[in-house]
């Protein structure tokens, strides 16, 4: 659970309403992709926006490249924004130092 976070562990996937509860596999009509956090201990992965649990590994990941904004999960996205520029930071301060 105490697993760092990294973009290669973030997937995309429409929320499964009440995944849960039960194993209904409905999804919402009005429903929004977000991205969930794949953890190594095989227990539910929450969506950067702590709104949906699912086990992320039963259900289909979506491809973002190319999918407009205002289709995706605000929060997700502000959240993997943040993470990926974050990582982009990290990744050239280590180029710098290897110099």
């Amino acid at each position: 659970m105490g697993q760092e976070r990294s973009i290669k562990n973030i997937v995309w996937q429409l929320p499964i309403a009440s995944a849960e509860n039960n194993n209904t596999d409905y999804v919402h009509g009005n429903a929004k992709p977000h991205a969930f956090a794949i953890c190594d201990d095989n227990l539910m992965n929450w969506s950067l926006c702590k709104k949906y649990g699912q086990y992320s590994e039963q259900y289909e990941a979506i491809n973002i490249e190319g999918v407009e904004e205002k289709y995706l999960c605000k929060k997700c996205l502000n959240s993997y924004k943040k993470l990926k520029k974050k990582e982009e930071i990290i990744n050239e301060s280590q180029k710098i130092y290897r110099s």
